[in-house]
């Protein structure tokens, strides 16, 4: 799916594909985007396939690279059909007795600015398996949508439980307002729990998840 694409499936769902709603519902998705850029794992996961070359064993890391999401675990070695994991380790356990004469299928790995490093060095061209996160760029119309799932159909979702009100407002644009706050408030919230779980209080009776006493000393 492509920005325009959801732009015109947005517009659909609250029965106003005007030029000016339209324009509305694309800066809520950009907004959207830079928001989640800003926070803590709020990025896309992805993953790809690049091939080594022999006796190199230093790389660029991907131009949208924001972070692992496996903490020690990221890389993997493709060879047979199966996947031999690297481990991340920290640059004085890296050059702990390392030779760049010493070759072989690469085991270990550690980051460096924008780049990464492999230990040992390989002796073929493997293939190197890689999942991370990416930043969330700019929006651009023609361009996939690159907000993860699970915030997407926030974001759906919230168009149509306002939709009745975007019919009743001659001024969208503080609907659309309310939408983007909610939305944020929804991704703030997520985050906190995952951030700070042990400061989140259970309410087992409530009829919905709610964060409270969160600020306990």
């Amino acid at each position: 799916m492509t920005y325009q694409e959801l732009q015109t499936e947005l517009a659909s769902q609250i029965a106003d594909s005007s030029d000016s709603s339209k324009s509305l519902i694309f800066i809520f998705i950009k907004d959207v985007c830079r928001f989640l850029s800003t926070q803590k794992g709020r990025f896309l996961e992805t993953s790809d396939n690049v091939t080594l070359t022999k006796n190199i064993f230093t790389y660029d890391l991907p131009s949208d690279f924001a972070g692992l999401y496996h903490p020690n675990q990221a890389f993997y070695i493709v060879k047979d059909n199966s996947y031999y994991p690297l481990e991340k380790i920290s640059d004085e356990r890296f050059f702990k007795g390392f030779s760049s004469t010493s070759t072989g299928m690469p085991t270990q790995f550690r980051l460096f600015g924008d780049t990464y490093s492999l230990k040992p060095v390989p002796d073929e061209a493997y293939t190197l398996y890689r999942e991370y996160l990416a930043t969330i760029t700019t929006p651009v119309l023609t361009a996939d949508v690159a907000i993860p799932d699970k915030y997407l159909q926030v974001i759906k979702s919230k168009v149509l439980i306002l939709a009745s009100i975007y019919q009743e407002q001659s001024d969208k644009g503080a609907a659309f307002g309310q939408l983007y706050q909610e939305v944020v408030n929804q991704i703030s919230a997520d985050a906190f729990k995952e951030d700070y779980p042990e400061r989140v209080v259970s309410k087992e009776n409530d009829e919905e998840d709610i964060l409270g006493d969160i600020y306990k000393d």
